[in-house]
C-alpha cells in the first residue's frame, strides 16, 4: 500500500490513504467502501507508528483519522453542520417560518449574532483504543464517536434556532411598532 511521509511533532510519520477516491465511507462514518475496508484491514496487520489520511464520508458530513502507535490507536472523528448561511434557512424551516423572507442585511445581522454567540458548527472527538481491537472494534469506536458528535451538534443547532427565533420575534415586534 502506498504512503507519504511527513513530519509530526519532529518525527517522521507514514500516512496511508484508505482509498484512491474521495470517500472512504458511504452513509456513515463506518459504512466503508470495499477498497477502504480492505485497506484498513491490511493496516491493522502493520506494526510501528503510522496513520491514515483524513477520510471523508460521501453522504454525511463526517471525517475521521486513525493514528497507530505502540500504545494503541488514536481514533479521531469530526463532524460539521452546513455552513451558517444554509443553517439560517434550515432553522427558519424547522421553526415553521420558511415563508418569511429575510434581506441580505438581516442575514448578515443573524450571522453576526451567531458568531457572537460562538455557535459551534463543527466538532471533533477522539479516543485511544487497544491496537488489537480489530476491524469490528474500530467500526464500533467510529460509530460511538460519531454519535457523540451528533449530540454535540444537535445541542448547537438548538442554540442556532433559538438565536434565529428571537431575532425574528424582535423583527416582528419592530415591524408592528412601525
Amino acid at each position: 500500500m502506498d504512503y507519504t511521509v511527513s513530519t509530526v511533532d519532529g518525527n517522521e510519520m507514514r500516512t496511508y490513504s484508505l482509498t484512491d477516491g474521495c470517500y472512504a465511507t458511504k452513509w456513515g462514518v463506518a459504512d466503508f467502501y470495499d477498497d477502504a475496508e480492505a485497506n484498513l484491514r491490511e493496516l491493522l496487520t502493520y506494526t510501528g507508528e503510522f496513520r491514515t489520511d483524513w477520510c471523508d464520508c460521501k453522504k454525511e458530513l463526517y471525517t475521521f483519522q486513525l493514528t497507530f502507535s505502540d500504545d494503541g490507536i488514536l481514533v479521531h472523528v469530526g463532524q460539521w453542520m452546513d455552513d451558517l448561511n444554509d443553517l439560517i434557512y434550515d432553522a427558519l424551516y424547522d421553526l415553521d417560518m420558511e415563508d418569511v423572507e429575510i434581506s441580505y442585511t438581516e442575514e448578515r445581522e443573524i450571522l453576526d449574532l451567531l458568531y457572537e454567540a460562538d455557535a459551534v458548527t463543527e466538532t471533533y472527538v477522539e479516543t485511544i483504543v487497544k491496537r488489537d481491537l480489530g476491524f469490528d472494534g474500530i467500526v464500533e469506536t467510529l460509530e460511538h464517536l460519531a454519535n457523540e458528535t451528533d449530540e454535540t451538534l444537535k445541542d448547537e443547532y438548538e442554540k442556532v434556532k433559538n438565536i434565529i427565533y428571537y431575532y425574528m420575534e424582535n423583527r416582528t415586534e419592530k415591524e408592528n411598532e412601525e
